[in-house]
C-alpha cells in the first residue's frame, strides 16, 4: 500500500529516546518521503570523538544515507533499502503515529544483546501539498521533496558510494552535505 498523504514530505529528527531515556542527538537527520520512495541522510553535528557511544546503537549517531521503497500497513511503515551507505542503519519496520503535531516512530533495536525500545520524533518541514520527485535506476536515486533533495550513487564493488543533500537556495540546488567526506 502506498504511503498516506499525511506522511509524504520532508522531515527532520527532533527527538531521540532509548529505553525511556531522552538522548542528545549528535546528527542532523533529514528524511524525505514520497508516496513510494524514501531517502534518509544523517550528518554528524560534532567530531567523532565527541560522541559518547556507550550502550547506544551506532545507527543513532552514525553518519549514514540510504534510500528505497516504503510500504504502509497501518500502523506500521516498512522501509526497504535499495541503496545504503554502510548498512549501519538496519532496514526498519516501525510503528508511526502523530502526537501534538510531531510524528512519532517507535520500534525495537538491539542493545547489549536485548531488544530495546526506541522512539524517534520527526517534525514536518513541508506543507501537505508539497511537490515530490523520484529519479531512480540501477545504483542511483534522487528523491526530492519541496526545497530538499537527496541524491545517492552506489558504484560498488570497485567504485564508491556517495550521497549528497541539496537545498533549493536562491533558485538553485545547493549542496548542504555530502557522504563520504
Amino acid at each position: 500500500m502506498s504511503v498516506p498523504p499525511e506522511f509524504v514530505g520532508a522531515w527532520r529528527r527532533v527527538g531521540l529516546t532509548l529505553d525511556g531515556t531522552r538522548l542528545v542527538d549528535y546528527c542532523d537527520v533529514l528524511w524525505l518521503q514520497t508516496p513510494t520512495w524514501f531517502a534518509d541522510m544523517r550528518l554528524r553535528l560534532v567530531r567523532d570523538d565527541a560522541v559518547p557511544a556507550d550502550g547506544v546503537p551506532d545507527w543513532f549517531y552514525a553518519r549514514a544515507a540510504f534510500a528505497g521503497i516504503s510500504r504502509w500497513s497501518p500502523p506500521r511503515m516498512t522501509w526497504e533499502h535499495a541503496l545504503d551507505f554502510d548498512h549501519s542503519v538496519p532496514p526498519g519496520s516501525n510503528l508511526l503515529r502523530f502526537a501534538d503535531g510531531v510524528m512519532v516512530e517507535e520500534g525495537l533495536t538491539p542493545v547489549g544483546g536485548q531488544q530495546t525500545a526506541f522512539t524517534e520524533e520527526w517534525l514536518r518541514l513541508t506543507t501537505d501539498d508539497v511537490s515530490c520527485s523520484v529519479t531512480a535506476g540501477d545504483g542511483h536515486a534522487r528523491i526530492g521533496i519541496g526545497r530538499w533533495a537527496i541524491e545517492l550513487r552506489d558504484e560498488r564493488p570497485g567504485g564508491a558510494f556517495s550521497a549528497t543533500r541539496f537545498e533549493l537556495i536562491d533558485g538553485g540546488w545547493t549542496p548542504t552535505g555530502h557522504l563520504p567526506g
